[in-house]
């Protein structure tokens, strides 16, 4: 298998050069990494991946090499780079950012503490007084965060270094993990020689083809706005193998770490970060495809077969043949009983102290008992050694070979799974040709709807490996005969659910195989015709009318005659599933609502109108509660519909007028529920499904529940009944807090704990502290007479908790003394002890014959006999039965504490729940709604975390079980969402710009001049610089030229300064324009200037004539600047890099650049030092050259920049300074108007798109390239149909937020605009991931500036305008018109998908058999417009051929016919003859209670006016349209 873990930059390498590449152990400090592994322990780590060629590195992994690449994000030989060439560039890509402890809450605590110390001593604390300040700030800082004490100092001293490091890291790469089967290790370990030299050479083979693997299929990185973008990679992965030997118990384990990089060479020949998120979603294929080549290649070097083995899960592990399975399971990770272990603890304890321990000390006792039999870490070892101990303790097993006749056994098993294959009639393959890839790849998706109602790529792929596996068994896959089967399954048996997204026009927004860059590579999502004909028999069966199983007099009856008191909610739930003419009714109730209360009701009432109810349930289990409280037959869901599927003489019959009861239908898979309905529908039944869609979903395909509840609708439950208060009173606000955690928002986030962290409900700590103080608490709750239940995600913490108890009832003695059962968590049972069966077994059958050995059943072991064998009692019924051995050692656990799956359906008085950063909202729901008295949290924190982060993250992972129909209708929405537009869009836009600048610059600075500037990877700041100056008004054709006046010296990277000269001359200006300076010649227009200019010059030539006849005595000023700056070599002001600068501007950029040399940041970064330095450098240059300057010469500078100076003029002056001074002034002023903004008029665009959604002056500009301006084109047009389309449906359904906006005009341009600015607000509110459920239009942390402001400024104008404006508003009418019809013209310009065909037709077909629900029929109107739209018009064509839908229509109408052929028994009573009998039977029983009928029917009534009530306050205003200029039309 393979497993996927991400890597910290910094020190995280660490792990492997320290920890991982020596077993597990730290390196001693005296000796090298590649000492320490050829001596003791593992091999030293190697360099691998394409990536690894292209920087040369190959051979044994260093630490320095290491350190560099994931430590800092460098070359791997940096070091040495450095030390050939110190310019050499050694960065790939950007480093990883180095985070500080400058927002770090505990550090700033510290320093608060130290400071006041400071302050109120007058002197700086002590080492023990900065200690002391520490601890205190540290522990209460820790309750805070984790609302507990801490355990002991260890516990605070791990905290307070925790939380004083930096609060984040950057990812440096990610650690695959590969290993082969347990079968292989073993083999590998005590084989000898030969097989472990063949197994290992195997397992690295499979290792580097799976890479490569990974490379082909999962191996990009993104570039753009937010990583929108793409893009290919040159060479491949950087990786390093560090194998490893055993496991942490020391069993034989081989496996290898492959630590890849967080670096790729990008195809643009830029190194950048790797996409991780395909390495995760290809995680599952790549284990597939590293399981099956190792399997294969062990196969074929050694000459042994497999052979399956049955463990947890659906799915058989694939293992070598002949390798004996009591091998395989001897590497126990713990010693089944602690009984001898305490036993030896209470004899050392009587000694030394003389006496027997007391009870506390027992119980104490007893818990050192539970962590000495917990597995030792072993320390690195040599192989030999590890060999050597391997064969010694497998050879004493009876029946395992060690050494060459282990090898020689396995191979006399080769052909195990063939011949068992013969013997069952499905022989197994050995060529190509003996396999259909038609009827393999059907096979593949079949396997597949049962799982899950939608796939992709990555999951034929794996499934695949896994069908071909089964049939060739230990023979090679022929690699073509895999991609035909693949491909088959896509193409033929699959129906694409996502849009296409097609392929760009300029090619560099196109990747190797053509396909958009914009498109998310393997994202395509396929559904089958299987599982959209279950999710339409679903929907059709709930709107289908039949008649109904009693009338509303038999519930009267029934309810009449209940001792117990229902709520407005449960008779409305009850009456409904009697009473109602649908064929399928959906029933919701959270958790402790009393579901079960109003089933009995409903059950009663069915059975008084002689019908009959089937309980059927997801496991035996809760079939068997389930019959129990209900008074009827029940069993399990798979068990009722297989049975029928099979004529089974056993199955439950039905017959007209019954109904099944679906108990937690939720949990149940799309198909067996669709099969349930479908059977009850043969039969004349009706079904009536109930549970929770909040809680747990079903491991197969699901959300059908939740699916049906969204679309047709469901009763509900409301009130909830189960949470208590100490006093016995109803505890509404456990109540409300359950709720809060049960309903996950829409979008964004929320924070439902609240309630746990008032009450100290939640808590958090390292998994050690928390399994301490689950089971601490579990035992007082215990020791007090409460049922008490341990709560764990995983399976390893609910062994070490049932350890925990275990030993706790061995120091109380309440378990005998006597012999102990070996159990399946490695744990032994005695008598007294409470175990939990795993399996189901209807051959042990328990309670007379009433009850059978089911999974999830609890009992308490009455004995325990020698051959492992266990008498037993069932805790509910009390029945008994003797459970054989292997079925106790395979099946049966202790069951004081249970994962959290589990106890779904429990209810106990106080419950205690482990959870952690992985677990699902859904689960931490159940947990928390278990007890009636009190429920518990308890977050197992990783190392670095804080509770909030654990709880954030709980409260952020919702149920992702989604339909088919669902996932449809949001790969739709995902293709039509105008965030994801706008930010393509942009990004296009921005490449755009750079071409267009690159054009543009070459016009102005010429080819030869512009070029290295283009070919910077700084390029595209220049641009972005330029576009905003031309943006505010700027001349951008003066900027370029001042910007690259100045030399640029020896620059490495030219571009990089010119990005920052454009940037700073544009500050510079911008206060210039902003700041209000002396400019005398402002107000004359620029002809008047040019006039005065010529006037001016032609007085100075005149003045210089008469002084050259009549000399004057005074100094020539302007002579005297020239001839210093001559003199000098210098350049005037406007061409200096940092002439602009007043001198106090100057003064503080050289103080800031001697601070910015100082900071981490530059000292740490040597191109930022570098760059700081260039720049302290230029600035000092220039205050030297002003130092030098004559004081006339600078004066005038400090006049034109149009600063003060103090220099004095002289005003009586010759005529030729007068002259020269009025002619730079007025040279000034014109420099001035050619370097200031000027006002930009704003034309409107004819689409309309908003400037912040869609920017035109790019698509506009004569120097944007042709294919761009064309893309963009396309883009805008798409946006803009969907902006008319949500315009409309916004104003048809204005949300919430929308009333900031006022009602939506009825006159056409304010119609339009309101409209617009609708979408304008959406948009931005989903950008930011803004709920629905916050009306504020703009929230306060949106406002301050930018968008958010300018937007909020025209709500407010837009709502002023609705408020004093005379005419009426839109009508609603009207309203949803214009959307009807902007939804048809968004319809008819995209092009639907095979699957939405398919459901198009689907909803056609069922609209002519049932009654549609309002949106449904909404829904089909729309479509049924946009088909004959289509139909009509000659452009159109369809987006692929229709084979696949034609092929997936026929199938479903073949299933129909399946289902319409089972002909059930022909009742020997119609139901309208058997509901008029027992009605003429009952009708005494209505008149002896008339008025409790009377008074369940008026709370019915009531209920119902109040549901009608709050259905019309959640109406929005009345909307409706005028067409404007992009309004709907047809």
């Amino acid at each position: 298998m393979m497993t996927v873990h991400k890597l910290s930059a910094g020190d995280g390498y660490t792990y492997y050069t320290r920890e991982v590449a020596t077993g597990d152990e730290l390196r001693a400090g005296n000796r090298s990494l590649g000492d320490y592994y050829t001596v003791d322990g593992n091999p030293p780590g190697q360099w691998g991946g394409g990536g690894a060629a292209l920087l040369k590195v190959s051979g044994e992994v260093s630490e320095a090499q290491m350190s560099a690449l994931y430590g800092e994000g460098l070359h791997p030989d940096a070091a040495a780079i450095l030390a050939k060439d110190p310019t050499a560039k050694v960065a790939l890509g950007q480093r990883y950012k180095r985070f500080s402890q400058t927002d770090n809450e505990l550090q700033s605590r510290i320093d608060r503490g130290i400071a006041d110390y400071t302050r109120m001593n007058h002197s700086a604390p002590d080492a023990d007084n900065r200690r002391l300040i520490r601890t205190k700030e540290g522990a209460q800082y820790f309750r805070e965060l984790n609302g507990r004490n801490p355990a002991d100092k260890e516990e605070l001293g791990k905290f307070i270094t925790a939380q004083t490091k930096p609060a984040a890291q950057a990812v440096a790469g990610y650690d695959l993990v590969f290993a082969p089967a347990k079968s292989v290790s073993v083999l590998w370990a005590t084989g000898g020689d030969e097989a472990r030299q063949q197994i290992e050479a195997a397992h690295h083979e499979a290792i580097k083809e799976t890479m490569e693997f990974l490379e082909e299929e999962a191996t990009f990185t993104r570039r753009g706005r937010n990583g929108v973008r793409q893009e290919d990679v040159e060479g491949g992965l950087v990786y390093t193998a560090f194998r490893h030997y055993d496991s942490r118990n020391g069993d034989p384990q081989l496996h290898d770490h492959i630590v890849v990089a967080n670096k790729v060479m990008g195809a643009d020949g830029k190194w950048s970060s790797l996409d991780g998120r395909l390495l995760y979603q290809y995680g599952v294929a790549a284990s597939e495809h590293y399981n099956r080549t190792v399997m294969e290649k062990v196969c074929a070097r050694l000459g042994v077969g497999v052979t399956t083995r049955k463990v947890t899960g659906d799915r058989p592990v694939i293992e070598i043949a002949g390798v004996n399975i009591a091998a395989i399971e001897a590497g126990s990770s713990r010693s089944g009983d602690i009984k001898p272990v305490l036993d030896n603890l209470v004899q050392e304890f009587t000694e030394n102290h003389g006496y027997s321990p007391n009870q506390k000390q027992m119980i104490a006792l007893a818990q050192q008992a539970t962590l000495a039999t917990r597995p030792a870490k072993k320390s690195a070892r040599r192989l030999s050694e590890l060999v050597t101990q391997w064969q010694q303790e497998f050879a004493q097993i009876p029946g395992v070979l060690v050494g060459p006749a282990a090898i020689e056994a396995a191979r006399a098993h080769r052909y195990d799974a063939r011949n068992a294959a013969d013997r069952s009639n499905t022989p197994l393959v050995t060529h190509a040709d003996e396999v259909d890839p038609a009827v393999e790849a059907a096979q593949v998706i079949r396997t597949l709807e049962r799982s899950r109602g939608t796939w992709g790529e990555h999951h034929i792929d794996a499934e695949t490996r896994r069908q071909l596996g089964s049939r060739f068994a230990e023979l090679t896959i022929p690699k073509e005969l895999f991609e035909q089967v693949k491909a088959r399954a896509i193409d033929q048996f699959s129906l694409r659910i996502t849009t296409d997204v097609p392929a760009a026009g300029p090619e560099a927004l196109r990747l190797r195989n053509g396909a958009s860059r914009y498109g998310k590579v393997h994202s395509t999502l396929y559904t089958s015709s299987g599982v959209l004909h279950s999710e339409d028999r679903l929907l059709t069966a709930a709107q289908r009318t039949v008649i109904p199983a009693a009338t509303t007099e038999f519930f009267d009856t029934a309810a009449a005659s209940q001792e117990k008191t229902f709520d407005a909610g449960q008779l409305r739930m009850a009456s409904e599933f009697a009473c109602s003419d649908k064929l399928l009714v959906i029933g919701v109730g959270p958790a402790g609502a009393g579901k079960t209360t109003a089933l009995k009701l409903s059950a009663d009432a069915i059975r008084a109108a002689g019908g009959n109810v089937v309980g059927l349930a997801p496991t035996a289990a809760a079939a068997a509660v389930m019959g129990k409280e209900l008074g009827a037959n029940a069993t399990t869901i798979d068990s009722f519909v297989l049975g029928h599927r099979n004529h089974s003489p056993n199955r439950i019959p039905l017959n007209p007028g019954d109904v099944l009861f679906i108990d937690e239908a939720g949990m149940v898979g799309t198909e067996l529920f669709a099969a349930a309905v479908t059977i009850a529908e043969q039969h004349g039944a009706l079904v009536r499904a109930l549970g929770d869609d909040q809680q747990l979903s079903a491991v197969a395909s699901g959300g059908a529940m939740r699916y049906l509840k969204n679309t047709v609708g469901a009763v509900y439950l409301e009130d909830l009944h189960r949470f208590r208060n100490a006093d016995g009173t109803p505890n509404t606000a456990e109540a409300a807090a359950t709720l809060a955690l049960r309903e996950p928002p829409a979008v964004g986030e929320d924070d439902p704990w609240e309630f746990y962290r008032q009450n100290r409900r939640v808590v958090g700590g390292d998994v050690e502290t928390m399994t301490s103080q689950v089971y601490t608490a579990w035992e007082k709750d215990t020791a007090a007479g409460k049922h008490s239940v341990m709560m764990a995600f995983d399976n390893a913490t609910v062994t070490d908790l049932n350890a925990r108890a275990q030993a706790y009832r061995l120091g109380t003695g309440a378990l005998a003394d006597g012999p102990a059962a070996a159990l399946r968590d490695g744990l032994a049972a005695r008598a007294g002890d409470v175990v939990v069966t795993r399996k189901n077994d209807r051959r042990l059958s328990v309670n007379h014959g009433k009850d059978f050995v089911k999974n999830n059943d609890v009992w308490t072991v009455r004995e325990v006999h020698p051959d492992g064998a266990m008498t037993v009692r069932h805790q509910d019924h009390n029945g008994t039965i003797t459970l054989p051995a292997d079925y106790v050692r395979d099946n049966a656990m202790l069951g004081y504490a249970a994962t959290i799956h589990r106890t779904q359906g429990m209810t106990c008085d106080t419950t205690h729940a482990m959870i952690g950063s992985g677990l699902s909202r859904a689960l931490a729901y159940v947990a928390a709604s278990r007890g009636r008295e009190s429920n518990h949290l308890y977050g197992v924190l990783a190392d670095g975390e804080t509770l909030t982060d654990v709880l954030r993250s709980v409260a952020g992972n919702h149920d992702g079980n989604l339909t088919a129909h669902e996932q449809i209708d949001a790969a739709r929405a995902a293709a039509r969402s105008l965030p994801e537009m706008v930010t393509v869009y942009k990004d296009i836009d921005d490449q755009a710009n750079e071409l267009r600048m690159a054009n543009t610059a070459r016009s102005i600075l010429g080819e030869r001049t512009a070029e290295p500037f283009i070919a910077s990877d700084a390029w595209g700041a220049v641009a972005t610089h330029l576009r905003n100056a031309e943006s505010e008004g700027f001349n951008i054709a003066n900027l370029l030229t001042d910007a690259t006046g100045t030399p640029f010296e020896e620059s490495q990277d030219p571009g990089a300064v010119l990005a920052w000269r454009v940037e700073d001359k544009l500050d510079y200006w911008r206060t210039r324009a902003e700041a209000p300076a002396r400019r005398p010649l402002e107000a004359v227009s620029d002809q008047a200037l040019e006039r005065l200019a010529r006037r001016v010059t032609g007085d100075l030539m005149r003045a210089r004539a008469d002084s050259a006849t009549n000399p004057a005595s005074t100094p020539d000023h302007q002579e005297l600047s020239r001839n210093w700056l001559k003199e000098n070599k210098e350049t005037p002001w406007q061409s200096r890099l940092h002439g602009h600068l007043t001198d106090d501007d100057l003064d503080t950029r050289i103080r800031r650049a001697k601070e910015t040399l100082r900071t981490d940041e530059t000292v740490n970064d040597s191109p930022a030092a570098a760059k700081a330095n260039w720049l302290a450098g230029s600035l000092q240059k220039e205050k030297a050259l002003r130092e030098l300057m004559p004081e006339p010469v600078r004066a005038d500078e400090t006049y034109e920049r149009g600063a003060t100076t103090n220099y004095a003029r002289d005003e009586n002056a010759p005529r030729v300074r007068a002259a020269e001074q009025i002619l730079r002034r007025i040279e000034t002023e014109q420099n001035l108007r050619r370097r200031l903004p000027e006002p930009v008029a704003t034309t409107p665009v004819p689409d309309g798109l908003a400037p912040w959604m869609a920017p035109a002056d790019v698509i506009t500009h004569k120097d944007t390239p042709s294919p761009w301006r064309t893309e963009l084109q396309a883009r805008r047009e798409a946006m803009a149909l969907e902006v008319n389309r949500l315009g409309s449906q916004l104003a048809a359904e204005p949300p919430a937020w929308a009333a900031a906006l006022g009602p939506v005009p009825s006159d056409t341009a304010k119609q339009q605009q309101w409209r617009d600015l609708a979408v304008e607000v959406k948009t931005f509110r989903d950008t930011y991931r803004i709920p629905d459920a916050e009306t504020t239009v703009i929230p306060d942390q949106y406002t301050q500036q930018g968008t958010g402001a300018d937007l909020l400024s025209r709500v407010t104008a837009m709502h002023k305008y609705s408020a004093q404006t005379a005419k009426e508003p839109l009508s609603g009418t009207d309203a949803v018109l214009m959307a009807e019809a902007a939804n048809v013209e968004a319809a008819v310009a995209e092009t639907p998908t095979p699957a939405e065909q398919v459901v198009d037709q689907l909803r056609q077909e069922r609209s002519q058999d049932t009654t549609l629900t309002p949106e449904q029929e909404r829904a089909e109107r729309i479509a049924a417009m946009a088909r004959r739209i289509r139909g009509t018009s000659k452009t159109s064509t369809p987006e692929q051929t229709p084979e696949a839908v034609t092929e997936a229509m026929k199938d479903i109408a073949e299933r129909r016919h399946a289902e319409k052929d089972t002909q059930p028994s022909a009742p020997a009573e119609s139901l309208r003859d058997r509901l008029a009998r027992v009605r003429q039977e009952t009708e005494s029983a209505l008149t002896q209670t008339p008025n409790a009928a009377e008074k369940i029917r008026q709370a019915q009534q009531a209920q119902e006016a109040e549901d009608a009530k709050r259905r019309a306050q959640q109406n929005g205003p009345a909307t409706g349209p005028e067409t404007g200029r992009r309004g709907p039309r047809l």
